[in-house]
């Protein structure tokens, strides 16, 4: 969900191009969102500093009207698969959990999952549970971006992606970026190559080393191309490595298809607080993507099996519901808990949802 100054922004443009003092100039603007769903990230901010970035505290709220969808599924179902999920009670569960309407026994936030949702308690049999037949459909990226492990928090993602990763047949190519700084022949001394090389930040810097095989499925981290499906946060399958170039398919959505041949760029942190200035690393703006963090999951939906890793759980509101919402069958999904712990975090600001 945008931040509330996104929709402001807009509606001062057209106030402006306009030229009328009517909301976003006396044009309709169509917004979707869920409410129950994640909110504006804010970094570093609590409860309050999130509640003031939603949309629902902007005076325009009070200029909208509202629709609501009959439907709670990420994905529209067959008949069949719909008269099941109905049978096993999950779109009100569903609902129940956007809503707070659960609450555990001895804390309210902490509630119990589905029986019908599966159960592990050890890292690799989630692997084994989600990628099951991995060998043998490694080549189809239908069945590669069907499945998906989802994460609470980045640091698990490089474990999880390294060992589906080796599951894939076929040598690995390594990619190593370089790194620049401003000033580099004063800053030469104080930022050194080797600890350049070891600076990340979040999903705005691609990794100084990549390890990638033909049919890895990645994330781009960087828009390119709008129009053609080249943008942030879109899922491809590789089709070829070569030293120099990355052969990209669009693996799902209307731009399914889409080839992209993909060079080094220069990818910056994009975060004006970044402790060195002006510091810039090129590489691949991709990352590997058989595991995600929930909040990237947000808006996308898959088919297959997914698996929830909450060895760390949800902290902030509506993930619990993206997570869960994210397959149309219950029974698809797979989580990963604690040893004899079948219960989670659900963390709901109940004041969106009046």
């Amino acid at each position: 969900m945008c931040h509330r100054h996104c929709i402001e922004t807009v509606d001062r443009s057209l106030r402006d191009l306009i030229q009328t003092d009517r909301p976003f100039g006396g044009k309709f603007l169509v917004l979707v969102g869920d409410f129950r769903q994640i909110l504006p990230v804010v970094p570093g901010g609590s409860r309050g500093p999130i509640v003031s970035a939603c949309v629902k505290a902007s005076p325009l709220y009070r200029e909208c009207r509202f629709l609501a969808l009959p439907r709670t599924c990420a994905l529209l179902p067959s008949e069949q698969t719909l008269q099941q999920m109905c049978a096993l009670n999950f779109p009100e569960y569903l609902l129940s959990v956007g809503e707070g309407r659960l609450q555990g026994e001895q804390r309210p936030e902490w509630i119990s999952l589905p029986q019908s949702v599966a159960f592990e308690h050890t890292i690799r049999n989630l692997y084994v549970k989600v990628f099951q037949g991995i060998r043998d459909n490694h080549a189809d990226p239908a069945w590669l971006t069907k499945h998906v492990i989802l994460t609470t928090k980045n640091r698990p993602l490089e474990e999880v992606n390294e060992v589906i990763g080796n599951m894939i047949p076929g040598p690995y190519r390594t990619y190593l970026s370089a790194e620049k700084v401003e000033n580099e022949n004063t800053n030469a001394l104080i930022y050194p190559t080797e600890m350049l090389n070891t600076l990340t930040a979040g999903s705005a810097l691609p990794d100084h080393k990549l390890m990638l095989k033909k049919d890895f499925i990645v994330m781009l981290l960087r828009n390119i191309d709008p129009t053609s499906g080249y943008v942030k946060g879109a899922r491809y399958v590789i089709e070829n490595v070569t030293n120099n170039l990355l052969c990209l398919r669009v693996t799902a959505g209307s731009h399914e298809g889409n080839r992209l041949c993909l060079p080094r760029m220069p990818c910056g942190p994009g975060d004006d607080k970044f402790p060195i200035p002006g510091f810039t690393r090129t590489q691949f703006p991709i990352r590997t993507c058989f595991a995600l963090t929930t909040n990237k999951a947000q808006g996308q939906s898959f088919g297959g099996r997914i698996g929830l890793d909450l060895r760390d759980h949800y902290f902030s509101h509506g993930q619990l519901y993206v997570a869960l919402s994210r397959t149309t069958h219950p029974s698809n999904v797979t989580t990963l808990t604690r040893e004899s712990d079948e219960t989670t975090r659900n963390v709901v600001y109940s004041e969106f949802l009046q």
